[in-house]
């Protein structure tokens, strides 16, 4: 869970970076980077989760529970959790939206003044298209953020409430007043809740391909099999040659028609 979620987070950072500093990113960004920042997201997710293995064990009834019987290990673990993977990168999210839409509306600003001086014809169309990228970015930035909230809080939710029942010093209690059918509605919750935090997952691609066009380019590049890019390179290569042909035919027969009237 935790690595697609500061997958997420990396890349609204990318997209801040992109609009606040272009000249920079565009220079350092690459493949080898988005290696990097992917090798590192899976280590230090691993390094987060490696102490669950070691504070919880399954009991006789095939539950997690926590090895101490206090209180202390299963806040902490409810706490790290918690706040690691919800809370932590909701924020980062929500500051990194809030930064990408304060810069595009100064941006926005920016160019508004400045086609105010400029007396060509280019100019009003060049503003609303601006103007329109402008409201697409900040749609699609919200988007990802209203995904994020939708996709994870029922999880998180659930997973503190299960952390107090199942965990907590009244979990007898509880699970003793609990009937079957209770405990069946809740395990049904509890899957759907599961269902809609993985599937934030497959949602992410699809919010990115209708918000930007690029991403939707080098999504289908990245799904087209290598030996159908090369057609396609030597199809377009191929058509490109030809039209240049076509065209220094056309100036030869043009040349030769006007030495022709000249004589």
């Amino acid at each position: 869970m935790g690595v697609s979620i500061y997958s997420l987070v990396a890349i609204c950072a990318v997209r801040y970076a992109c609009i606040a500093y272009p000249l920079y990113v565009h220079s350092a960004l690459g493949r080898k980077t988005a290696y990097i920042a992917s090798g590192l997201t899976w280590v230090a997710m691993l390094i987060l989760n490696s102490p669950i293995p070691v504070i919880m064990l399954e009991d006789a009834g095939r539950r997690c529970t926590s090895r101490d019987k206090t209180n202390t290990v299963y806040y902490i673990y409810a706490f790290v959790i918690v706040g690691a993977d919800f809370a932590l990168p909701l924020s980062v999210i929500a500051v990194l939206s809030v930064l990408i839409i304060y810069r595009l509306r100064s941006m926005r600003d920016v160019q508004r003044r400045m086609s105010q001086y400029q007396v060509t014809c280019a100019s009003p169309s060049m503003h609303h298209a601006s103007k329109s990228a402008t409201k697409r970015v900040m749609a699609l930035v919200l988007l990802v953020v209203a995904v994020f909230l939708i996709c994870w809080t029922p999880g998180m939710v659930l997973f503190l409430w299960n952390i107090i029942t199942v965990l907590g010093p009244d979990s007898s209690v509880v699970s003793g007043k609990t009937s079957c059918h209770q405990r069946g509605v809740m395990y049904i919750v509890q899957d759907i809740a599961a269902i809609m935090a993985f599937s934030s997952s497959s949602l992410n691609p699809l919010v990115y391909n209708f918000g930007s066009e690029e991403f939707r380019k080098a999504f289908v590049q990245a799904l087209t099999p290598r030996h159908m890019l090369r057609n396609r390179r030597r199809s377009s290569a191929s058509a490109s040659g030809i039209g240049m042909i076509r065209r220094c035919e056309f100036s030869a027969r043009r040349t030769r028609s006007n030495r022709r009237s000249e004589v």
